[in-house]
Formats: structure tokens, sequence, C-alpha cells
């Protein structure tokens, strides 16, 4: 059996935080994806599967955590003035908001 990523960090993430319930995981991960906390380990690593590329690559373009969190909360007007962050919650939004993300960074918008 070979972890998917969402898995290996999940358990990486809990390893580190060896000391901490799974429900205070799930809180500290949600505030680091910006969503509520997950119920369950099984909408945790939805959560990280869809999120977390995005905010490593809007990490990426922004150059740090705390901007990158901003651009995903702000409305976009290349995405009908609706916050990146929205759009994360499905797969096919996932890859519209990577693509915007590609196309800023390499300078169509800001």
């Amino acid at each position: 059996y070979a972890p998917n990523s969402a898995t290996t960090i999940c358990r990486y993430i809990c390893s580190i935080m060896y000391t901490a319930s799974m429900s205070a995981v799930h809180q500290q991960i949600g505030e680091w994806v910006g969503v509520a906390p997950a119920q369950t380990e099984q909408e945790l690593l939805q959560i990280i599967e869809r999120r977390l590329p995005a905010l490593s690559q809007a990490e990426s373009v922004y150059d740090s955590r705390e901007r990158a969190l901003a651009w995903l909360r702000r409305p976009h007007p290349q995405l009908g003035q609706r916050p990146p962050a929205e759009l994360l919650k499905t797969d096919a939004g996932s890859r519209i908001v990577e693509e915007l993300l590609i196309q800023i960074d390499e300078g169509f918008f800001a």
C-alpha cells in the first residue's frame, strides 16, 4: 500500500503534533488551509487534497503564507468577484484557482 500525498501529509503533521488530540490537529490544519475544522479523518484528507496544492502554489507566488491566505480570501475579478478559497470546494474549482495562480505568476493578472 502506497499512501497518497494527503495521507502522508496528515500523518506527518500528526507526528509533529503527537501530543495534541486529533481535534486539535484538525483545527490547526483547518486554520492553515482556511476552512472550518474537519470532523473526520476522511474529510480532513479531502480538504488537504483539494486545498494544499493551491495553498502551496499561492505561497510560492506571494512569498508568504499570510499573503497567500489573504489572496485566497479576497474576491478576485477573474473569478466573478468570488474569493479563490470558495472555488477550492471542488476539484474543478481547485484547477481554476491553480490556473489563475499560474497566470498571476507569469504576469497576466495581479
